[in-house]
């Protein structure tokens, strides 16, 4: 047993031995190297200051801080400590050495993340600027570690020493520490790159949430001033915390005048959206429409976030002008922003030139518009025309026609541009054919819309304002008198009416002059009647009274047809009143593509009156036979009329009544005006009005429910009551949808408009309404209704 033992240690000697015998020459001159640099490391960090004088020495020292990792990094930190006395009393040539030795300490530090490493490079950097005042070799790369270090302490939230720090080197740089220029410009330009994004990002990582680091962070941002409002405005775009964001704005408000540039100037740099969307928001808060210019190009913006900041900027700004600026805004923004605008804008009911061009040029774009938003889009272009009655107009909506005929999911689009050629064509009809060449409201050719009223009282009232300023009560007098008899004469009777009482306002004294102006209107109101026309209307006056007769007569429209012009056609929405005057003139309807003639229609028949007092499209076409003119009462004079003589309303509709109804005509002609067979059902109705675009209406989300008269395909009717027939006619061309109670509740809603609204029980004040859907109910969906509620058909 001691034998094999013995043995065994003999083997182990000789692969020592064997082992010893193998290592290089070179190898063990390294290890004798590696034993000795350690040697002086320990003497170096116990306080052997001498061992720099040792060339090999301070190589061998930078190298330990080339490792890329360190088992004691303590030893690191006790070297640089150890060369912390040099500082101060070392010479010209030791003092590069520790730059040397510096730079590469703080290198190994910051590669690897040392914090404590890192706080100690820190440290000795600051004692060093503190003492150094020349311009060593090789100072610029540790300036720049220095650097590198603060936004290392930045990010670990050592903001103390970062303070410091920067304080230091603001103290070289203004000249309070005594310094070389050279070591000086160096420390300045230093300065001037440290607050980049990287170091700003990191000053605002966590800020305002540490309260305590809160001051030290205001510190260092009120010392950078402007050059930390990039980073302010990214951590700002990326916080969804109020408190965060109204902490993050108080910073920037701070700035002052300086604000605004430096936003400016950061847009410049094509910064990321975020960035964007939060400078076009402070922009918005700040509120001056000076800033206006900064804003606008951004509606074309690819990204549709920055389109909607830039928009919702300018609703801060000046609130006179935001409309003229969404309206600019409105062909470059995305499709699902125009949505808005176009509804936003349609509600305003601003109806000038500057909104016509811009429908006009989305309506160009609209092969370009994309499945999802094409109906909205078009419902709203649509809406927006029916305001323009204008040859341009029906020209650009039969041209909208054509195209989305035969498209399939068009027939919604089909059903709204006819909606609007019934509202827009009989307007441009009676404007292109009035007599006297004047155009009204509502005039083709004019450029803009005709004046209102008001509109042509405005500069006689500035007029009017200044001889009252003056103190001269009958200057303003005969002014009025003057442009109260030219009025007259223009028989623009409306405005002399308004200035007789004006007249009587200034100048109570001027009694005759007031009541010489009243008896010239009307005897120029009876002159216009002449007595053919008073022989053609004999029984119309004798139903009414003279007063009542002559206010008609004289607040009508005299219009001129060709033979062969249509005066009304079937379909049209044209709440009118025709007075025919001489001429013949046709009704006919239209069935199945083909025309019926229903009757001829001599002088002294009043035309209408089925849809003059109720709410209805035309169920007929009247056509001249002949050259016709007819007296048109339209609803705009027909309210003056009802002011001026309240009493004529019940005595003009009885003797209406009397006169041809067209709606009975086309009934008793056996013909039914619904394409799909009805059925009676009596059930509950539910309905919702709708905006153009067919979402839920805007001014009203109120639910209201009806009782089913009768039920096709394509269209519905059911009663409502109304408090007042003025609200039961503005339901006419209204959006709405419908759905039907059925046994397991209410069926799906159904689109569509409000074709005709009468009077159905006058005692109850119930109306039946009369709706076409917007496409037809679905067959197995239709039945379904049916046979849960069919009574009989």
């Amino acid at each position: 047993m001691e034998e094999k033992e013995i043995h065994k240690e003999r083997e182990n000697h000789e692969k020592e031995s064997r082992k010893e015998v193998s290592i290089s020459p070179a190898q063990i001159e390294t290890q004798r190297v590696a034993v000795r640099v350690q040697q002086n490391l320990d003497l170096f960090s116990s306080g052997d200051l001498k061992l720099l004088d040792d060339r090999d020495f301070v190589c061998s020292l930078s190298r330990c801080f080339d490792r890329k990792s360190c088992s004691e990094p303590q030893l690191l930190s006790n070297i640089l400590e150890g060369m912390l006395p040099l500082i101060f009393r070392g010479k010209f040539e030791v003092r590069e050495k520790i730059i040397f030795v510096l730079f590469h300490a703080s290198e190994f530090f910051l590669e690897n993340h040392l914090s404590s490493g890192i706080l100690c490079c820190n440290f000795f950097m600051r004692e060093w600027l503190m003492e150094e005042t020349e311009m060593l070799a090789g100072i610029e790369p540790v300036i720049r570690q220095f650097l590198r270090t603060i936004e290392e302490l930045a990010d670990g939230s050592n903001f103390e020493e970062v303070l410091t720090s920067i304080e230091l080197l603001e103290d070289i740089s203004s000249g309070r520490r005594k310094k070389t220029p050279a070591l000086r410009s160096t420390v300045s330009y230093a300065l001037k790159v440290l607050p980049g994004d990287s170091f700003c990002n990191k000053v605002f990582c966590n800020y305002p949430q540490v309260k305590e680091d809160k001051e030290l962070i205001e510190a260092v941002v009120d010392y950078f001033g402007s050059a930390c409002i990039s980073a302010l405005l990214i951590k700002m775009a990326g916080t969804v915390c109020r408190d965060e964001r109204a902490a993050l704005l108080e910073i920037l408000y701070s700035y002052g005048d300086a604000l605004v540039p430096a936003l400016i100037h950061c847009l410049d740099g094509h910064p990321p959206w975020s960035v964007i969307c939060a400078v076009l928001s402070i922009f918005g808060e700040l509120g001056d429409d000076a800033n206006y210019p900064q804003i606008e190009p951004f509606f074309s913006f690819p990204d549709m976030r920055v389109q909607q900041e830039a928009l919702n900027a300018v609703t801060h700004l000046n609130e006179e002008r935001r409309r003229e600026r969404y309206l600019r805004a409105l062909p470059l923004v995305n499709e699902s922003l125009q949505l808005d605008l176009l509804g936003y804008l349609l509600e305003l009911e601003k109806f000038d030139e500057s909104f016509y061009n811009a429908l006009q040029h989305i309506a160009d774009k609209r092969n370009t518009f994309s499945f999802s938003r094409a109906v909205g889009l078009l419902s709203l272009i649509i809406t927006g025309l029916k305001v323009y009655p204008r040859e341009e107009t029906i020209d650009l909506l039969s041209e909208m026609r054509r195209d989305y005929l035969w498209i399939i999911g068009g027939a919604q689009i089909i059903v709204l541009i006819d909606d609007a050629l019934s509202t827009v064509s009989p307007q441009v009809r009676h404007s292109s054919n009035r007599a006297d060449g004047e155009a009204d409201a509502l005039n083709v050719h004019a450029n803009l819309v005709k004046q209102t009223l008001e509109e042509i009282l405005e500069p006689m009232e500035e007029r009017i304002h200044k001889y009252l300023e003056m103190g001269d009560e009958r200057g303003a007098g005969k002014y009025i008198y003057k442009e109260a008899a030219a009025a007259i004469q223009q028989k623009k009777y409306d405005v002399a009416d308004h200035l007789k009482n004006r007249l009587f306002e200034v100048d109570p004294f001027a009694l005759d002059e007031v009541v010489k102006l009243g008896n010239s209107i009307d005897d120029q109101r009876i002159r216009a009647i002449t007595p053919r026309q008073l022989g053609i209307w004999e029984k119309l006056s004798n139903a009414l009274s003279t007063e009542e007769f002559n206010i008609l007569y004289c607040n009508s429209s005299p219009e001129s047809y060709s033979k062969g012009d249509i005066l009304v056609k079937s379909g049209d929405m044209d709440r009118s009143l025709f007075l025919l005057n001489s001429g013949n003139v046709s009704l006919s309807y239209t069935s199945g593509g083909i025309e019926h003639f229903l009757r001829r229609v001599n002088p002294g028949v009043v035309l209408g009156g089925d849809h003059f007092f109720d709410a209805s499209v035309w169920t007929v076409t009247l056509k001249a036979l002949s050259p016709v003119e007819v007296q048109v009462v339209d609803q705009k004079a027909w309210t003056k009329i009802k002011n001026e003589v309240p009493q004529i309303f019940e005595n003009l509709r009885s003797y209406c009544a009397k006169e041809i109804n067209s709606s009975k005509i086309v009934t008793l002609s056996g013909d039914n005006r619904r394409a799909a067979s009805r059925y009676a059902i009596h059930t509950q109705t539910r309905h919702q009005f709708l905006d153009p675009a067919g979402k839920y209406s805007r001014r009203t989300n109120r639910i209201f429910k009806g009782e089913l008269l009768d039920l096709s395909r394509s269209g519905v009717a059911f009663s409502l009551k109304f408090v007042r027939r003025e609200t039961s006619l503005e339901m006419l061309g209204r959006h709405i949808q419908t759905g039907f109670k059925m046994d397991h509740g209410f069926s799906a809603d159904y689109p569509g408009i409000v074709v005709s609204v009468r009077l159905f029980d006058p005692l109850s004040q119930s109306y039946s309404v009369h709706i076409k859907f917007s496409r037809e109910i679905d067959n197995d969906e239709f039945m379904e209704i049916l046979h849960s509620n069919m009574i009989h058909s």
